[in-house]
């Protein structure tokens, strides 16, 4: 049992040395990102790495639709109240 754990590692241990290699570019381009900022969302990944190789698992993805949504509310609610602010607080009206 322990030659075939050792084996195991070694395998795994190769393998990773060849991906550090492969990626190196890669992980350079995110840890440096990570130093300057300290975490990073799904968008800074993306904009680093570029997108991703394979499509997300479906419930990845709607949780990434259903953030995507609470954003555009957000923004749509903050510009609202923003609208709200420069015409002295009161509400504007509508015309529908």
């Amino acid at each position: 049992i322990d030659d075939e754990i050792k084996n195991i590692i070694d395998v795994c241990t190769v393998r990773t040395r060849e991906l550090v290699r492969k990626y190196k570019t890669e992980i350079e381009k995110l840890s440096g990102a990570l130093l300057e900022k300290e975490t990073l969302d799904l968008n800074n990944i993306v904009k680093i790495l570029g997108e991703r190789p394979f499509p997300p698992k479906s419930n990845f993805k709607a949780y990434l639709e259903h953030k995507e949504q609470d954003e555009k509310e957000k923004k749509e609610k903050n510009w609202v109240d923003e609208e709200n602010n420069n015409s002295g607080g009161r509400p504007q009206e509508s015309t529908a």
